[in-house]
């Protein structure tokens, strides 16, 4: 387990960030997501969630992609067991289990016009998640074959951090830990 100094939310020189978890995102917070600093990986940063984006998931019954956010973003899940079929804690490390990250986009992303200031983690996880019904729990599957998951972010020079996608691409075929003609889609790489 990494431990941190509170104050600067930074690892120990020389520690990972990688590895237990060290730091689960709160249930009752839902909106707010713990990350690496796109700059940074050591520097722990809070990102919200759109909540229009979230409501709208919901009423629209997008069941994927909430249960994608819950598992594979936030991190702090309930799951249904595979083999009593009881509601089980599960949690994953969210956006804190990126193993790449990525700055700027090159194409226009919501409310940035030119996509360069938007961050992409990537993390390559072996399972998905889905909320079939109202109850709460999720269910894991196997993540889609040959993919990586991402998530964007808007990192606003004067603003808060904000999540404003998430979605399974396509891995590249000669790295499959991240995502096809990366090079092409993204201005830099921040860290791997």
């Amino acid at each position: 387990m990494v431990a941190r100094d509170p104050k600067s939310q930074r690892a120990p020189k020389g520690a990972s960030v990688l590895g237990p978890i060290h730091r689960l995102n709160d249930r009752g917070t839902a909106l707010v997501i713990q990350a690496a600093h796109p700059d940074d990986r050591a520097r722990i940063v809070s990102i919200r969630a759109s909540s229009e984006t979230l409501r709208s998931m919901v009423s629209d019954r997008w069941n994927s992609k909430i249960g994608e956010y819950v598992g594979l973003v936030h991190g702090n899940l309930r799951i249904t067991s595979e083999t009593t079929l009881e509601p089980i804690d599960a949690p994953t490390q969210g956006l804190l289990a990126a193993h790449a990250c990525f700055m700027g986009v090159r194409r226009p992303v919501g409310k940035s016009p030119s996509g360069d200031r938007i961050a992409v983690y990537v993390i390559q996880a072996p399972y998905t998640y889905q909320f079939p019904d109202r109850s709460g729990v999720a269910v894991r599957t196997a993540a889609p074959a040959r993919s990586v998951f991402t998530v964007e972010a808007d990192f606003p020079e004067d603003g808060e951090a904000e999540i404003v996608f998430w979605e399974w691409v396509l891995a590249a075929s000669d790295d499959a830990t991240l995502p096809e003609n990366h090079d092409a889609r993204y201005v830099r790489r921040c860290w791997l």
